[in-house]
């Protein structure tokens, strides 16, 4: 018998079965985590209703509270977790006016500026935030920038003088109350604080920590360290504590964040 030399055709796939390797380099997409967004457009959507440096403040604090899920490459960041001591959030305006944040875990001492130094930077990794936890801050957010506004409208309507004929201040009042509860809330917080005489005792008490501890203080940790004496010397109000908004610009502007 003659061997036949014909090969048996191979059945082709159709287009949609059949196998291509994906291009060099390239990664299969993961399926979305539910309940998650990116850190970044979290911090960015909460500028909305507060000035960047609260906005990074307060997420940091509800974090270390565990109040707000956050992820660093696909793993939970806990806050019982050592290695995470030193995570902090900074937030700022840039010159265009877009609120912009840094994520940063301490200092690596074998890189120096001068004699300081450098940070180190984590802003590069994926970062993620839980979207319940985004959505509860910005109730919060603005609920505070609310009540700050509804507070200065009762004293402004308080000093008006006795009504005239025509004019109903309980009226008035509920017009402005009614405007409020319908305006949408893009309004950002206003930084309060005491008078600016505060900040030198606050820079000395910067100053202070660093030579004792070796590096910055957070706006946090100034606020404890120099609180009681700011309190003592009249600055401030007993009951009254320093906004963290105002002691990071503080920070910022000596060179400490």
């Amino acid at each position: 018998m003659v061997e036949n030399s014909r090969r048996r055709r191979q059945p082709q796939l159709p287009p949609s079965a059949s196998s291509t390797r994906p291009p060099r380099g390239s990664t299969p997409p993961s399926p979305p985590q539910s309940g998650r967004m990116s850190l970044f457009d979290g911090l960015r959507q909460l500028s909305s209703v507060a000035a960047p440096p609260l906005v990074a403040s307060r997420v940091c604090t509800r974090w270390r509270e565990g109040q707000c899920d956050l992820w660093c490459g696909e793993r939970r960041v806990d806050p019982s977790n050592s290695s995470w001591d030193l995570l902090r959030m900074d937030g700022w305006t840039d010159a265009d006016g877009q609120p912009q944040f840094r994520i940063r875990n301490g200092v690596d001492t074998s890189m120096t500026i001068g004699d300081r130094p450098m940070d180190i930077d984590l802003s590069y990794r994926l970062w993620e935030i839980s979207t319940a936890a985004v959505a509860a801050l910005q109730k919060e957010l603005s609920s505070d920038t609310e009540q700050l506004i509804a507070e200065r409208i009762a004293a402004a309507i308080a000093e008006l003088p006795a009504p005239k004929d025509g004019i109903d201040l309980e009226v008035v009042q509920q017009l402005i109350n009614k405007a409020l509860s319908a305006s949408p809330k893009t309004s950002h917080r206003r930084k309060t604080g005491p008078k600016v005489r505060w900040r030198m005792f606050a820079a000395k008490a910067a100053c202070d920590f660093y030579l004792k501890h070796g590096r910055d203080p957070t706006a946090k940790e100034l606020i404890e360290s120099c609180q009681n004496e700011i309190v003592e010397r009249g600055l401030l109000k007993k009951g009254k504590v320093l906004d963290d908004g105002s002691v990071y610009e503080l920070l910022r502007f000596l060179g400490a964040a």
